[in-house]
C-alpha cells in the first residue's frame, strides 16, 4: 500500500465519523437551541475542511467552508434555524458523504458538483447579515452640558454610536497530540490552517516548516493575535487526534494557576522493596494532580535506583493534608511538604531578560536537581529564567519521567477474521487431540491437553471481545431517517435511543443495518398517524418511536415500539383473503397473535397506495429471512390503537457457539444448546397421532414430535427425545443416543448447496466428519 492509499484510507475513516457527528448534531439542533452540538458541529466541520483541503479535495473543503459560515450566522444569532434551513444542510452533508463515496473508490470528489448548494447557503448567510445589519441603530444621544458662566445652559451634542471593535489579544496555545498518530505533521498543519482563518499567528514551536519536514513530536506551541475569543480558537485546534488544548493569553503567569509542592519522602531503612513503595507513592499523587519532577527519576526508581529517601515535586489543588495522606503508607517513615515557589518568586521578582539563553535539557535537569536539595529560603534569590525557556524545560522535564505507551491501536478488519479462523482451526484441533487422549487414554498428556484448552478458551473469548461492535455504530444512522421520513409524510415523531453500547459480533452488525433500517422506516410511515388524527383520538399529536437494545439470557434483544395505530386485524385479514392465504372461515377463528405474521409473507402489504416509502409488498418478508440468517428470530405485538412492538432477538456472535452433540440413525448432528428445553425419556405407547402430525402429552404440555427421518433416514425408536423451544413455542425431536455439550465453529453452508431447510450451518469436529447444526426455528410453526 503507497503513502497516498494510507492516506486516503484514513481520510476517509475519519470523515466518515466527522460527517456522522454533523448529522446527528443538526438533528438535534433542529429542536432547539443547543450551544453544544453547534460547538461540535463546528469542530468536526473545521476538521473535514481541513482534512479535505490538505490532501487536495478543494469541492469538499468548499462546501464546508460555506457550512460554516452558516453556522457561524446561527450561533451568533443572526440566523435561525429552520425546517428549510435543515434541509439544506442536510442535503449538503448528503453531498459530502457522496464526495467521500468517491474519494473512497479512488477519486478526488472533482466529479461531484457542489454550486447549488453552495449558492443556497450564501442566500441564508446574506439573509442572516442583512437582519444583523438591519437592527436599528442607538439614537442619537442628548447631553446637557455646564456652561462657563456658571449658568445651565441646553447644549445639545449628537452622539452616533460607533460600533463596537472586537479587542485583538495575544494567546498561547499549548496542544498535545495523540502518540499513536501516523500522521503528527497533518494535524498540526490543519490546526495551523484552522488558526490562520481566526487570526494572526505570530510563531510555533516546531515551526511550519518544521513540521512540514514532519520534525514533529507530540506537543505543539502556538502564539496567535486574534480577536475571535478562546472559546472559538479551542474549537478551532481540537480535531481528531488531539488530546489536550490549553490556551492562556501571553503574559499570564501559568505557575499561579495550580500550586505547586515539594515533598520529601522518606522511607524505612529495613525496607525490601524501597522502589515498589516508592512508585505506590507516585500512583497515589498522580491520582492528586501532575508529578513535574522526581529525584530519583521515575525510570531510575522503577529500575530500582533508591535509596532511604526521594523528593517529588507536583503541581495539585489539593490541599497539602490530602497531599501528605495520600504520600504515607506501609515502610514510609516519614512525609516533609513545603510549597515549591522557586519559578512563581523569581518570575514576580525579575523581568524576563531578553538575552537570556535556553540551557541544554541534561544541564538544566543537573540545576534543578542541585537546586532542589538547597534550602527554600534561598531559592527566590537565584536569576530569573525566561518565561518561554522555563515552561520548554518544564514540558521536557515532564516527557523524561513519563513512560511513552501505545495504547491503542488501528487494526484492519481483514486481520481480525484472519486470526478468527485461526483461532476457529485452534478449537477444532483443540477437540481432535482430546479425542485421541481419550481413545488411548494418555494421562500426562490428558492433563497437557487440559491447560491448552483453556488458553485456547482464553484466546477464544478475548478474539469474540475485540470483534464486538457497540450497536451505536448503526443505531446512529436512524434519527436522520426518522426526520425525513416524517416530514415526508408531515407528521411530528419524538425518536428515542436507548442501549446503543449494547455489543455484536461485527458478523451480525453488518447484517444487521438494512432490516431495521426499514422496521423504522414502516414504524413512522404505517404505524405513528398524523398529528389531526392523534389528536382526534386523544393522543399528543406527537408520535412516540423508541429503539431500544439490552442482553437477555446471553442472547441481544432489539425492540422497535411505537404509539401509533397499531395493527389492524381487519385490514391484515382482508388482505390475507385476497391474496388467498387464508379463507374467511379460517380467519374469524385466527386467534390475535396469529394475525401479524401475515405481514411477513412474500408481497403482502396494507398500504392502500405506492409511495416512495411503501406499499410494494418487499419489505418484512425480506426482513425476517435477514434476520433468520442472522440466526436470529423475530416477532410482533400489537394493540390496535394503542401501538405496535418488533422484537428481534439476535446471537452476539455467530462463529463460536455451545451446541448439544446427538445421534440420530447413526449419524451425528448438533443442536444449539440456546435452544435446547431438557433431555427427557418417554414411553414409546405415550406418542398420539393428531391428523398428520404426532405428539406427546408431557408434564400436562402437548408436545409435537418432528421424526428428522428425511434428513438422517428412518431410526429405531429409542425413547429418548429432546425438547426444543423457539419464541415461546416447544416440540421435541426423538434421538438415539445423546453425546453431550460441546464448543464448535459455525461454518455457512455453502453456495453452491443453496439453502436447506432446517439446517443453520455446519461444523467440522476433530475427527474431520462433516456434522449439520439443526436450525429449530424453521421447525416449529
Amino acid at each position: 500500500m503507497t503513502d497516498e492509499d494510507s492516506y486516503r484510507k484514513l481520510f476517509v475513516a475519519e470523515s466518515l465519523e466527522n460527517h456522522e457527528t454533523i448529522v446527528n448534531n443538526i438533528l438535534v439542533l433542529e429542536e432547539g437551541s443547543d450551544d453544544t452540538a453547534i460547538d461540535e458541529i463546528f469542530r468536526a466541520a473545521h476538521t473535514l475542511k481541513g482534512m479535505s483541503a490538505s490532501m487536495g479535495y478543494m469541492q469538499m473543503e468548499r462546501l464546508c467552508h460555506k457550512m460554516e459560515d452558516v453556522f457561524h450566522c446561527i450561533r451568533s444569532g443572526e440566523l435561525d434555524i429552520s425546517p428549510e434551513l435543515t434541509d439544506i444542510l442536510l442535503a449538503c452533508t448528503d453531498r459530502i458523504e457522496e464526495m467521500i463515496d468517491d474519494i473512497e473508490g479512488g477519486g478526488d470528489s472533482s466529479s461531484i458538483n457542489e454550486d447549488d448548494l453552495v449558492e443556497k447557503l450564501k442566500e441564508y448567510e446574506t439573509q442572516g447579515q442583512q437582519e444583523d445589519t438591519s437592527i436599528p441603530a442607538v439614537d442619537e444621544i442628548s447631553i446637557i452640558t455646564e456652561c462657563e458662566d456658571g449658568e445651565e445652559g441646553m447644549e445639545e451634542e449628537t452622539l452616533s454610536e460607533n460600533p463596537v471593535i472586537p479587542k485583538i489579544q495575544r494567546y498561547k496555545l499549548t496542544l498535545e497530540i495523540d502518540k499513536e498518530c501516523s500522521m503528527k505533521d497533518v494535524r498540526a498543519l490543519i490546526v495551523i490552517q484552522n488558526l490562520e482563518e481566526l487570526g494572526h499567528i505570530i510563531s510555533s514551536e516546531p515551526s511550519a516548516e518544521e513540521i512540514d519536514n514532519g520534525s514533529i513530536g507530540e506537543d505543539l506551541e502556538i502564539i496567535i493575535e486574534s480577536d475571535s475569543g478562546e472559546e472559538a480558537l479551542i474549537s478551532a485546534s481540537q480535531i481528531t487526534d488531539i488530546k489536550n488544548v490549553e490556551i492562556l493569553p501571553v503574559g499570564e503567569d501559568v505557575s499561579e494557576k495550580i500550586p505547586e509542592y515539594k515533598l520529601k519522602i522518606f522511607i524505612e531503612p529495613e525496607c525490601n522493596m524501597k522502589d515498589v513503595r516508592a512508585m505506590i507513592v507516585l500512583q497515589n499523587l498522580e491520582k492528586l494532580g501532575q508529578i513535574i519532577h522526581t529525584i530519583p527519576s521515575i525510570d531510575e526508581i522503577d529500575s530500582g535506583e533508591i535509596d532511604d529517601a526521594f523528593e517529588v515535586i507536583i503541581s495539585s489543588e489539593s490541599p497539602e493534608s490530602q497531599i501528605l495522606t495520600s504520600s504515607r503508607g506501609t515502610e514510609i517513615k516519614e512525609v516533609r511538604i513545603e510549597p515549591y515557589i522557586q519559578d512563581t518568586q523569581a518570575r514576580k521578582e525579575t523581568q524576563p531578560e531578553e538575552s537570556a539563553k535556553e540551557t541544554d535539557t541534561k544541564g538544566k535537569i543537573q540545576t534543578e536537581d542541585t537546586s532542589y536539595a538547597k534550602d527554600s529560603a534561598s531559592k527566590s534569590d537565584e536569576p530569573a529564567k525566561k518565561d518561554d525557556t522555563d515552561s520548554k524545560n518544564r514540558e521536557k522535564s515532564r516527557d523524561n519521567n513519563k513512560k511513552k505507551e501505545v495504547k491503542n491501536l488501528r487494526v484492519d478488519i481483514s486481520r481480525l477474521d484472519q486470526m478468527m479462523n485461526l483461532v476457529e482451526d485452534l478449537v477444532i484441533n483443540g477437540g481432535r487431540l482430546k479425542q485421541i487422549a481419550k481413545e488411548h487414554q494418555i494421562k500426562d498428556m490428558d492433563e497437557a491437553l487440559n491447560m491448552v484448552s483453556r488458553s485456547i478458551s482464553d484466546l477464544q473469548n478475548l478474539m469474540m471481545y475485540i470483534r464486538m461492535i457497540p450497536l451505536n455504530h448503526i443505531f446512529n444512522r436512524f434519527p436522520r431517517v426518522v426526520r425525513d421520513v416524517a416530514h415526508h409524510d408531515k407528521k411530528e415523531v419524538e425518536f428515542i435511543m436507548t442501549g446503543g453500547e449494547t455489543e455484536l459480533d461485527r458478523s451480525v452488525i453488518d447484517g444487521l443495518g438494512d432490516p431495521l433500517l426499514h422496521l423504522i422506516r414502516n414504524g413512522v410511515n404505517h404505524g405513528i398517524e398524523t398529528p389531526d388524527v392523534r389528536i382526534a383520538a386523544g393522543k399528543d399529536p406527537k408520535g412516540t418511536l423508541t429503539l431500544s437494545a439490552y442482553r437477555d439470557q446471553g442472547n441481544v434483544i432489539i425492540e422497535l415500539s411505537d404509539d401509533g395505530k397499531g395493527i389492524s386485524r381487519e385490514k391484515v385479514l382482508k388482505k390475507a383473503i385476497e391474496k388467498g392465504f387464508v379463507t374467511g372461515e379460517e380467519a374469524d377463528n385466527l386467534p390475535d397473535a396469529e394475525v401479524p405474521k401475515f405481514l411477513f409473507l412474500p408481497g403482502f402489504s396494507t398500504a392502500e397506495e405506492i409511495t416512495d416509502i411503501s406499499g410494494r409488498g418487499v419489505g418484512l418478508d425480506v426482513v425476517k429471512s435477514t434476520i433468520k440468517s442472522l440466526k436470529g428470530s423475530i416477532k410482533v405485538k400489537s394493540v390496535e390503537g394503542q401501538g405496535s412492538t418488533f422484537t428481534l432477538t439476535l446471537p452476539p456472535t455467530m462463529a463460536i457457539i455451545e451446541v448439544m452433540m446427538v445421534r440420530i440413525n447413526n449419524r451425528r448432528c448438533a443442536i444449539p444448546i440456546n435452544v435446547v428445553v431438557e433431555v427427557a425419556k418417554i414411553n414409546l405407547k405415550d406418542i398420539n397421532r393428531i391428523g398428520k402430525s404426532e405428539a406427546i402429552l408431557l408434564r400436562d404440555e402437548v408436545l409435537q414430535l418432528h421424526r428428522l427421518d428425511e434428513m438422517f433416514g428412518k431410526a429405531q425408536p429409542s425413547g429418548m427425545i429432546v425438547i426444543v423451544q423457539y419464541q415461546g413455542s416447544k416440540c421435541c425431536i426423538p434421538v438415539d443416543v445423546v453425546e453431550g455439550q460441546q464448543e464448535i465453529v459455525v461454518k455457512p453452508v455453502s453456495n453452491i448447496i443453496g439453502t436447506c431447510p432446517g439446517v443453520g450451518g455446519v461444523t467440522i469436529p476433530g475427527e474431520g466428519d462433516v456434522i449439520p447444526i439443526l436450525d429449530v426455528n424453521t421447525m416449529i410453526i
